[in-house]
């Protein structure tokens, strides 16, 4: 009964995906600095001061997306009853203070209550929609790439932004994510840790834990290598089943396979290749999706920036393939094909870490992308 009703809900939202909207021009936010049509912003200062510049330049895409994107979602669970049953388990969620203090920010800066910016930032942990893949190849040289589906209901796909965030000890994180959002389901530091996220099914929820969003960012925040990140998963717990696909910058590469209350990091075993998709491994070892990354990764295969496109077009499912993005974790830099559908069959366009606010790194010296300007400052 579960399953057949995922399924009635997933194709009432591919229906409502058919029907493309555009919303105006003006409900775009120019950002810090646009390269091919992607947009980046850069923030620095306090959580509260990060959220409050976040509301204030993103106002009209937040609110363009909480009517056109979010209220729609609702309306297929139960319109306002269904609301506030999902906000009552939202406040119930173990979220740090820094994040409480952002999402006030950009509650103020936008015009909006904290009960709207928080619901926007946990209603994944409160009900999964989303059908993802990656790809991670270990080795100096090898590549992360990674599929984003869920439906975007004919608008979400054309939203998409990078957000360069301070972390912890002067490091900084890109994430690839949607105006109003303070976690990371795709992201990647300045010391070279790249991670993302696929949700699984059928692991049960935690309603005491940290929303499975901002814990990654956290983790991106922290951690420089696959062993911190194992570390911190030994320290922390989410609300539900997810896939975490990591790779560092050394190229060694991993997916922890999480549940609410335990997790196991998975390796690569007989190739140099690691994949997931919406399922642990040992419980769906021949599903569409694996059976496809199976056939082009198998025979071991150079990790060649063509090959991680070819997994990516590839691995597509029929929901909305909004992002399709390549993590170059050595070099901290990304390419990135979102705005049409689906994403993986457009072109994909190359961002280096300077770009992202990641740095470069040339003899002794050091650059950071910071700031509102845009403008690189050496260190």
């Amino acid at each position: 009964m579960i399953g057949q009703r995922k399924v009635v809900f997933v194709l009432s939202l591919l229906l409502l995906s058919s029907v493309r909207s555009s919303p105006p021009e003006e409900v775009f936010a120019p950002a810090d600095l646009t390269r091919d049509g992607c947009r980046i912003f850069y923030f620095s200062g306090t959580p509260y001061e990060v959220g409050l510049r976040h509301g204030r330049i993103l106002a009209g895409e937040i609110k363009f997306l909480k009517k056109a994107y979010q209220d729609k979602l609702f309306a297929f669970m139960g319109g306002g009853l269904g609301k506030r049953l999902f906000l009552s388990r939202a406040r119930k969620l173990k979220i740090p203070p820094a994040f409480k203090e952002e999402m006030k920010g950009i509650a103020e800066g936008a015009g909006l209550s904290y009960d709207e910016v928080l619901l926007a930032n946990t209603f994944f942990d409160l009900k999964k929609m989303v059908f993802c893949t990656t790809v991670a190849a270990e080795g100096r040289d090898g590549f992360f790439a990674r599929n984003l589906d869920f439906p975007g209901l004919g608008v979400l796909h054309k939203h998409t932004v990078i957000f360069s965030f301070p972390g912890e000890k002067g490091s900084r994180i890109a994430v690839v994510t949607f105006p109003g959002l303070v976690g990371a389901l795709s992201g990647m530091n300045s010391r070279g840790l790249a991670c993302a996220v696929m949700e699984v099914y059928g692991k049960g929820y935690r309603n005491d834990a940290e929303p499975y969003a901002m814990a990654f960012r956290r983790l991106l925040g922290s951690c420089a290598t696959l062993e911190e990140a194992e570390a911190f998963f030994n320290r922390n717990s989410t609300t539900t089943g997810n896939n975490l696909m990591v790779r560092d910058a050394r190229g060694k590469a991993g997916v922890f396979e999480l549940e609410p209350y335990r997790f196991r990091l998975r390796r690569p075993e007989k190739t140099k290749y690691v994949f997931a998709t919406n399922h642990f491994l040992s419980q769906n070892p021949d599903g569409h999706r694996i059976s496809i990354l199976r056939s082009l990764l198998d025979h071991d295969p150079p990790p060649t920036g063509d090959l991680a496109r070819k997994v990516l077009r590839a691995t597509v499912t029929s929901v909305d393939n909004l992002q399709a993005m390549v993590f170059d974790t050595r070099r901290r830099a990304l390419s990135l094909s979102a705005g049409k559908l689906p994403a993986a069959a457009f072109e994909f366009t190359p961002l280096g870490a300077p770009l992202l606010g990641l740095g470069v790194v040339t003899g002794k010296k050091r650059a950071l992308l910071v700031g509102e300007t845009g403008k690189l400052r050496s260190l």
